[in-house]
C-alpha cells in the first residue's frame, strides 16, 4: 500500500530535474511500497526521460508528447 506520492512535473529542466530527484530519494523514507515517486515530462523533448530512465529505475515516468500545461499533465 503506498502511503505517500510524489508527482513531479518536468518541462526542459533535466538538471534540475535530476538535483531533485536525487534530494527526494534521499529525503523520503526506504520502506518498501510505502512511497512512490512519479515524473510528468510534459513533452520536454531534451532528454529528460532518458536521464530519468538511466539514473532512477525506480521512478515511475509518464512522458507527453506535447506540452499540454500544468494542469493537464
Amino acid at each position: 500500500m503506498t502511503l505517500l506520492s510524489v508527482i513531479v512535473l518536468n518541462y526542459r529542466q533535466p538538471e534540475l530535474l535530476r538535483a531533485c530527484l536525487y534530494s527526494l530519494e534521499a529525503a523520503l523514507p526506504e520502506v518498501d511500497g510505502e512511497t512512490e515517486l512519479v515524473v510528468v515530462d510534459n513533452g520536454s523533448g531534451d532528454g529528460s526521460g532518458a536521464l530519468v530512465r538511466a539514473e532512477f529505475p525506480g521512478v515511475m515516468l509518464t512522458e507527453l508528447a506535447e506540452n499540454r500545461g500544468f494542469t493537464a499533465a
